[in-house]
């Protein structure tokens, strides 16, 4: 079922509103939680900063806290792909998922297939532009894994998927380009990612 009774206290940051597609829902002991990435680019009339997203966030979690088990974030702009910071604004948003314990963070645009070691960022510079094993730390209690969605229509080749990934290597999984899905299971002991290529290996 969905619970959508854990209603933060506002959606209004400093006199700006968040658009209706920063959202969130419990489905069955999960709580999902969509960024309005392209809501902080500037291009909007109603932009709003990170900073205000992330009160936003918090907001939602904690009034939201002991009715679910996991926690799914998902917007637009990847996080990072394989070892290179992408658009998604990692830097601010890693501690925070740190903080309350995110286990998935979903992004998608560059069409790329990859998917991090549960991590979390440790660095000073938050204009990095890759990772290095001094500025992350695995951590199965408080990482979150990243991934990238492939894209889901086109004439990209997705066969013979196999791991490029060139940081992490052992706990990191990079396809690179393609077509495909994400099947998303949920228990009581854990998520189970499943990706389904074009040809449906």
């Amino acid at each position: 079922y969905i619970d959508w009774a854990a209603t933060p206290k506002t959606n209004i940051i400093n006199d700006k509103k968040l658009d209706p597609s920063n959202y969130w829902f419990i489905y069955n002991k999960v709580l999902f939680i969509n960024i309005d990435s392209t809501q902080n680019d500037d291009t909007k009339e109603n932009t709003i900063s990170v900073s205000k997203q992330i009160e936003w966030f918090k907001d939602v979690v904690e009034n939201a806290n002991g009715k679910y088990d996991y926690i799914i974030v998902q917007q637009h702009f990847s996080y990072i792909i394989d070892k290179e910071v992408k658009y998604g604004r990692f830097t601010e948003w890693s501690p925070i998922f740190k903080k309350y314990k995110v286990d998935l963070a979903l992004g998608a645009d560059s069409h790329e297939y990859s998917r991090s070691a549960p991590l979390y960022w440790t660095g000073t510079d938050k204009k990095q532009e890759t990772l290095t094993e001094d500025t992350v730390t695995i951590s199965e209690k408080y990482g979150t894994v990243y991934m990238t969605a492939f894209q889901l229509d086109g004439d990209s080749l997705s066969k013979n998927v196999s791991n490029k990934a060139t940081f992490l290597k052992d706990s990191s999984f990079y396809g690179g380009g393609g077509i495909g899905g994400c099947k998303i299971d949920v228990d009581d002991e854990r998520i189970k990612l499943s990706l389904i290529t074009r040809d449906n290996d």
